[in-house]
């Protein structure tokens, strides 16, 4: 199979094979929930504490005269709705980033079900010695790739050739980190998950490249980020054991 075609087939097929399922939806929405409680908490000690506290280092209105009262009452109301704005920028800023680090629990067991239901392999007790040492190396990784995308960024501003070797860089390793909750299921480790996505790098370039184009858009990155898990599963059973794609309405036969 085509190495462009299988990246792109993957992330694809992850789409639909996620959003057509509602019985997978609950590994998505229960770290919303959670997410969604943490917001609500951090809003309220911020009207409860930090926002009374920041009003109460402007004067008070009392005593004054009528002018100036006017204009206090307009500073405290101009500091309120900015802090509420400020706040509001925050979260949604860091809502996808915060949405991924609470979602990862959730998307391992969304990788054991979807390997599960379309390979028939078995969820499998993994020591949890090698857990910690392959979850460092991941982290490890995740970090690196964070601080190459802000190497990188301003080389990404070269037109034409600067954002496609960006993209072509961070793509890549985007689409090794999707197939990191499948390998860690088999035990393999992060070298050799490396060595897998060599065996086909057009693929990895045509899954990564467009999930991570979807993933910097913060509110599709949420709709995005479990069918891209989905994605990775399919694409790194088919680097793995030259698996075929499930068919979306048909599972396939149970490979034990």
């Amino acid at each position: 199979m085509n190495g462009i075609f299988l990246g792109f087939a993957s992330l694809w097929q992850g789409f639909r094979l996620f959003y057509g399922r509602p019985q997978w939806w609950k590994y998505a929405l229960l770290p919303l929930l959670i997410l969604g409680v943490v917001y609500s908490g951090i809003c309220w000690a911020a009207g409860e504490t930090i926002f009374p506290w920041l009003l109460s280092l402007l004067p008070t209105p009392e005593g004054h005269g009528a002018f100036a009262n006017w204009l206090i009452r307009a500073l405290h109301g101009i500091v309120s709705v900015s802090s509420w704005l400020l706040l509001a920028a925050l979260l949604l800023l860091l809502f996808a980033s915060l949405y991924e680090m609470v979602s990862c629990v959730f998307f391992d067991a969304l990788v054991e079900k979807c390997r599960m239901e379309f390979w028939g392999i078995a969820p499998r007790k993994v020591r949890m010695r090698y857990l910690l040492k392959f979850g460092s190396q991941t982290a490890l990784f995740g970090l690196n790739s964070g601080l190459l995308s802000l190497v990188l960024l301003p080389f990404a501003l070269i037109p034409v050739a600067g954002p496609l070797f960006f993209l072509l860089v961070m793509g890549k390793r985007y689409a090794l980190s999707g197939m990191f909750a499948a390998a860690a299921l088999d035990g393999l480790s992060l070298r050799e998950v490396k060595l897998l996505g060599r065996t086909d790098p057009a693929a990895l370039f045509a899954f990564g490249i467009p999930a991570l184009l979807l993933l910097t858009i913060p509110i599709l990155s949420v709709l995005g980020l479990p069918a891209a898990a989905v994605g990775g599963t399919l694409l790194y059973q088919q680097l793995k054991a030259k698996e075929p794609l499930p068919n979306s309405a048909q599972p396939p036969a149970n490979h034990g």
